[in-house]
Order: structure tokens, then sequence, then C-alpha cells
């Protein structure tokens, strides 16, 4: 008897997915960024587009030839999520429950690099904002890496008003490396 589990299908691909947003170095090409170190990432979650993640790998501190390269990771959300909800779709294109993504590489040079003000330095308060509920619109985030402690902020929308510098920055650098992406030869 056939039992029908789209929905844990669903939840298992959508965590999966999450996941390799999250930890870009297990995604294929991995010769690209093999023997750097993750020092930033950078999130837009938009509820009913593409997830897509920016992570900054570099050499480590000192090391000959400095290297940078940014890994554009996107998760096409909406095509997997036709593909496992409607059959007429998983018929054509198939029901697995591996996640479909998009990767791109691309050296920074260190002018590229200087732009982005990575070492730049913020005071922020955590703050929750326990009154708002949100069900659709854009989650974004950051991750620092760091040897000594790393730092995963996350927002909702705007974000905190407090953070607005931090979110600034982050929608900035976001920009430019969609820019950047956006020139690359495919």
């Amino acid at each position: 008897m056939f039992v029908e589990r789209r929905e844990r299908e669903w939840s298992d691909l959508q965590n999966r997915a999450l996941y390799l947003l999250e930890n870009v170095e297990q995604l294929a090409p991995r010769e690209p960024i093999r023997g750097l170190h993750p020092v930033l990432r950078l999130w837009v979650y938009p509820s009913y587009e593409s997830y897509t993640a920016w992570t900054i790998f570099r050499t480590i501190p000192n090391a000959a030839p400095e290297l940078t390269i940014v890994r554009l990771s996107a998760w096409d959300r909406p095509f997997d999520s036709r593909r496992l909800r409607e059959p007429l779709e998983g018929a054509k294109n198939g029901f697995s429950t591996e996640p479909t993504f998009e990767v791109r590489d691309a050296v920074l040079s260190p002018e590229d690099v200087a732009k982005l003000h990575l070492e730049r330095k913020f005071t922020i308060s955590l703050t929750t904002a326990r009154d708002v509920v949100g069900l659709d619109g854009t989650s974004s985030g950051l991750h620092t890496y760091g040897f000594l402690g790393g730092v995963r902020l996350s927002w909702w929308q705007n974000g905190p008003q407090e953070w607005r510098e931090l979110i600034t920055w982050s929608a900035e650098i976001r920009m430019f490396l969609t820019e950047l992406f956006s020139h690359q030869a495919d």
C-alpha cells in the first residue's frame, strides 16, 4: 500500500536545505574553497522566493598567497515546493528530496575586500521584540566566524531600530556581492 509522505518529505528537504545554506562548504564544488576559512555569512530568506546566502572565505591570516572567495548559494525553494506538493510538477521534475541549489564562487580582489569593511566594529544592544508577530516577509542575518568566537544575528523585515547601522552595512555588502555576481560570466 502506498502511503503519501509529502509533508514529511518537504520538512526533511527544507531542513537539509537550511543546513546546506549554513554549511556551504558541503556543497559542490568544494575545491575552490578547500583550505579556506569562513569569515562572514550573510543571508536573506524571503517567504516566497529563493533563499540566498553569501559566505566569504579567506586564507588564514598571514598566509601567502592571500585569497578571498565569496560563495553564493541559493536554494530554489519555490521550485522544490512545487515539485513535492504538486503532482504534475513532481511527475515532470521528480519527487527527489534533495534541495535544488545554485552555487557560484567569485574571487574578491584586495580592493573589493577593502570596500566591504569586514573589520568594521559595531555596538548594538541585544533586544527582542516580544509583541511582534510576522507571517510573511523576509528573514535576514549575519554570522561572523573566528577562532575565539563568532556572532550570529538574525532579524525579520527591517529589524530592530537599534541595529540599523549593522543592518544597513549588511545590506550594502549583499548589494555589492549581488552586483559582483551579476557581472560574472556564467
